[in-house]
């Protein structure tokens, strides 16, 4: 059909060129040009109709179908930070005095009190509860005990004596054990065919490449004995990980709550997956370590009420609350350690403990943490002993068995160090994302194999993440193929086949953050290289303008990359960027060559020293008439270090480029 209606435009087109050229050849000469001229605006309806029916149109306002690039984990560039990072030391191994059983009855470690000749130790516990909301704990009174005991309370702090005056033993214990409400109970379903399980394992700033160089063995038995599906086309959709996880957890961008960041209001109405009415048959845990930063409560208030049925965030508050004490005090809490114990380890046991608790029970869980990736670029490795443990001990136990496993990340190290190279700047938007599904899916939906392994070389983001939990959730497997590419986000479960010509658009992927196009070098000295960076720098002063009476004026220091990604008019092969005009500029009277085109710039600012990565559109002559037009194209994206260099601004955006002018400008 659709080839019988372009062949009779196509011709309907050519009956009309033959009626005007008869027409013209009987005009005055003086008048014909003119005619002649305008002959191409008759062909013009019918050849954008075919162009648009074969292919891609590659404009800026169009997107190009996604080429992803094989990236190289030990890129030559990155060779200075490719380095081993040692373990974490905490404070000397002690044996604690007691201990919190599988059984969550908390006991004295006898060898313990043999070995320390404790002859007339005293104890008493403490509940710890929330108060208000997500950034206070309460210490109930003192109340004497003698093990062994079952505390019915998800946190407690044990303070041992030897004598009135010597303090042996305080220390933080969660206890995953505590009893559930009948009426919950009745609530929580159990696994099957049709039901699963669906736990996340998140780790801060890991991008794919890099988990392929820290992460090894976790890395091969998901892939090899787990048969976890790799996805190398996972792409960041925001600058750090709020943007990122808002639209794994709810399917919208961040930005769709400005109202409610704004008045500053409680996260507990979002439509988080937990919030989901199948969830009522699911008992659900949040853990995340560092309630410093962690997602929802760093610049965000976090909840008034938990969130889930376990929810890890007061146990991390209670261990920043009371430094530990092991016969002798061990100091105060870091994020890397509470006294003698991993804080990584302590979270990875806070869910093996929810899990066991729950074995065959439906359950959804997100593990989140921060420390391990986020402060530094070569510390991910720590993660990988205990992970690859932990996923053993799952697979051995039989708790993936009906369970759909995610591990994965937000985006990759964004601050400092490799992020600053061409390589480590593209593998920032592209975190690590591994999907294991368990065998008895497979048999039951044999085109769920077969999909996920079709996509795990396509563009995918955080939105069909999301899609896909809430399919599981739902008990949606059915196959739902699309071939079209929309020109908005449009979330698609990774249970179906992704379009090969998806765009960035389609996948909600901002332009800045896609790295689905090929670039070319340009010249640092290039007069419209130049031109750009200062056009840059401008527009970072007008960001801040309204803070100028805090933040200083920035300026241009030098630039240190630019590149073209492709061009607005769009040459298909993108090897050039120099081209003669096209045929309509050159009726218009434009002769000269058009660098028109997509930049990406990394260039230094004074007096901040802010390393600034931003992407602008130069269009010589713009549609709207205006000459050597630029605009920037997201936000501009600070790739080093600014440690207190903003502490005078609350924007999470702006503090990128802001130096407060309390900071002495030598100092930096």
């Amino acid at each position: 059909m659709l080839k019988k209606v372009l062949l009779q435009t196509v011709k309907m087109t050519k009956r009309k060129c033959v009626s005007y050229i008869k027409t013209c050849l009987a005009i005055k000469n003086t008048q014909r040009k003119y005619i002649l001229l305008a002959l191409p605006l008759l062909f013009l309806p019918s050849v954008m109709f075919l162009y648009n029916s074969s292919f891609q149109i590659p404009l800026i306002t169009r997107g190009q179908p996604c080429k992803l690039h094989e990236l190289n984990p030990w890129d030559k560039s990155l060779s200075q930070y490719l380095q081993t990072s040692p373990p974490i030391e905490c404070a000397p191994t002690k044996f604690s005095l007691l201990y919190v059983d599988e059984n969550g009855i908390l006991k004295y470690n006898k060898s313990a009190i043999l070995q320390y000749s404790l002859t007339s130790l005293k104890c008493v516990y403490m509940l710890i509860h929330r108060v208000d909301g997500d950034h206070d704990i309460q210490l109930e009174d003192e109340i004497p005990f003698e093990p062994p005991i079952f505390i019915n309370n998800p946190v407690f702090r044990v303070l041992c004596r030897n004598t009135p005056n010597e303090t042996v033993y305080d220390f933080v214990h969660f206890n995953v054990m505590t009893n559930d409400s009948k009426t919950r109970q009745q609530k929580i379903g159990y696994e099957s065919d049709d039901k699963f399980s669906v736990l996340f394992f998140g780790l801060d700033s890991a991008s794919r490449s890099h988990a392929l160089r820290k992460l090894p063995k976790s890395y091969k038995y998901l892939t090899e004995t787990l048969g976890a599906f790799d996805f190398r086309g996972y792409m960041k959709v925001g600058l750090n990980s709020f943007p990122n996880m808002i639209p794994l957890l709810t399917g919208k961008e961040d930005y769709k709550y400005r109202m409610e960041i704004f008045l500053n209001t409680f996260l507990d109405n979002w439509p988080f997956i937990w919030n989901e009415k199948p969830i009522e048959k699911y008992v659900t845990l949040y853990s995340e370590d560092r309630p410093d930063i962690s997602l929802m409560n760093f610049m965000h208030p976090g909840f008034k009420k938990s969130p889930t049925d376990y929810y890890y965030r007061p146990y991390a508050l209670a261990m920043n609350a009371v430094n530990p004490v092991v016969m002798e005090p061990l100091g105060n809490s870091t994020w890397w350690c509470y006294g003698n114990k991993d804080h990584y380890l302590l979270q990875i046991d806070f869910l093996k403990r929810f899990v066991t608790k729950y074995t065959k029970r439906l359950k959804f869980s997100f593990l989140w943490n921060n420390q391990i990736g986020h402060e530094d670029f070569i510390s991910l490795g720590r993660a990988d002993q205990p992970l690859y443990e932990f996923l053993q001990w799952m697979k051995s136990n039989g708790h993936l068995e009906r369970s759909i496993l995610i591990v994965g990340s937000d985006h990759g190290f964004r601050l400092g160090g490799a992020s600053a190279t061409y390589i480590g700047r593209i593998e920032n938007n592209m975190p690590f994302l591994t999907v294991y599904i368990p065998e008895v899916l497979k048999l039951k939906y044999p085109w769920l194999q077969k999909n996920l392994q079709y996509n795990t070389d396509k563009l995918i983001s955080a939105f069909d993440i999301h899609q896909t939990v809430v399919d599981t959730i739902y008990g949606r497997f059915s196959e739902k193929n699309s071939e079209a590419v929309y020109r908005s986000r449009t979330s698609r479960s990774l249970f179906s086949k992704i379009p090969k010509g998806r765009t960035c658009k389609d996948a909600g992927v901002p332009p800045q953050f896609c790295t689905c196009y090929d670039s070319t070098a340009v010249s640092l000295s290039n007069p419209l290289t130049i031109k750009l960076a200062q056009f840059a720098v401008q527009h970072l002063n007008i960001m801040l303008h309204d803070h100028q009476d805090i933040c200083r004026e920035l300026t241009l220091l030098n630039i240190t990359d630019a590149k073209v990604m492709y061009t607005t008019e769009g040459d298909i092969d993108k090897d050039h960027i120099e081209r003669e005009p096209g045929f309509f500029k050159r009726l218009k009277g434009y002769t000269e060559t058009d660098y028109s085109g997509r930049y990406v710039l990394m260039l230094y600012t004074n007096p901040s020293k802010g390393l600034i990565e931003v992407m602008i559109d130069y269009e010589k002559h713009s549609a709207d008439g205006v000459d050597n037009k630029m605009t920037v194209i997201g936000e501009p994206v600070r790739v080093n270090r600014y440690g207190n260099q903003s502490h005078c601004l609350a924007d999470t955006v702006l503090r990128q480029y802001c130096l407060c002018k309390d900071i002495d400008i030598l100092d930096n």
